[in-house]
């Protein structure tokens, strides 16, 4: 009901910008307060609505009281407005927009302090979780990794101390995050760390360190912990969309040049149990831009 009170506030609102006798609408703001009054709160979905109505109210010269102007001074409003992609509610045309989105979002990454970053995750999940608009989701998404692709390797860890402690719940790119942990923190740490995440996302993760994890630090106590989260991804996952490039594999195969075969034997088990998660390792693997004919008869000569 209460989603339902918003929605009628926000259709409302776009009506005021269109062709309606703005006498009526004028006579409506004492009723439309009342309601608004009945649903104040400080959540995303409430300030939005506020927001749209008060923009297209004030461009039609209808006075809404001032005093739901200070609603809107919380740090969670602030966030969203630098996520929102809603040009509309603006005075610039979309790419003027789109650019000093992306400025401001860069520089919010940029001047943000670390011991500012757990907030930071939570007025995050809190506008995540409080937004049902498939591209309210997307915006907050590609905000966030805007963001934080701004951050140093101090960022990087408080971040990821951060996600372990609260949890994340943004499906964000984990690759940006973990590429400049591995350039500036020991990889078994990092790797304990992630191990340690409570969170759905948590395989997500693991997959991004092995994806990113350098040749380098590549030894036999790796490929364990390799094999170790292989097993669980194929046996344990349960979600509804991955993505999983097999080829991640290729720095392995000085420890074990079977590595393939072994692998996609064991995907190859739980084909019938398991047939998303198995899907998004062989995708790739049968994907001739990333693996040639030639290339598959050479990984897997030892089996023919």
């Amino acid at each position: 009901m209460y989603i339902f009170r918003l929605s009628f506030i926000v259709n409302y609102a776009c009506h005021i910008n269109l062709d309606v006798d703005l006498e009526i609408a004028a006579r409506d703001v004492e009723y439309v307060e009342v309601l608004l009054s009945k649903l104040m709160s400080k959540k995303i979905s409430f300030l939005k609505a506020l927001h749209i109505l008060l923009v297209y109210a004030k461009k039609n010269g209808i006075e809404y009281n001032k005093k739901w102007e200070s609603v809107f001074n919380v740090e969670i409003w602030d966030l969203y407005n630098l996520l929102n992609d809603d040009f509309t509610v603006t005075e610039l045309d979309y790419m003027e927009f789109q650019s000093d989105r992306k400025n401001r979002l860069e520089e919010y990454g940029k001047n943000v302090l670390p011991s500012d970053i757990p907030n930071l995750i939570e007025n995050i999940n809190n506008i995540y979780r409080d937004i049902f608009d498939e591209h309210d989701k997307w915006c907050v998404e590609n905000g966030f990794e805007l963001i934080i692709k701004q951050f140093d390797a101090k960022k990087n860890k408080e971040f990821l101390d951060a996600c372990v402690e609260r949890g994340c719940v943004v499906p964000i790119n984990p690759y940006i995050v973990i590429k400049g942990l591995l350039e500036a923190e020991n990889p078994y740490d990092i790797l304990c760390l992630i191990k340690k995440m409570k969170s759905e996302q948590k395989n997500n993760w693991l997959y991004n360190f092995f994806f990113a994890l350098s040749k380098e630090n590549v030894n036999k106590e790796m490929f364990e912990e390799l094999y170790e989260f292989l097993k669980n991804d194929i046996n344990v996952y349960t979600g509804s969309s991955c993505y999983r490039n097999i080829g991640f594999l290729n720095k392995f195969m000085y420890l074990e040049p079977n590595i393939y075969s072994i692998i996609c034997s064991k995907l190859f088990e739980v084909c019938n149990e398991k047939d998303f998660i198995v899907s998004c390792y062989f995708m790739e693997l049968f994907n001739k831009e990333e693996f040639s004919p030639e290339r598959l008869c050479e990984l897997f000569k030892l089996n023919m």
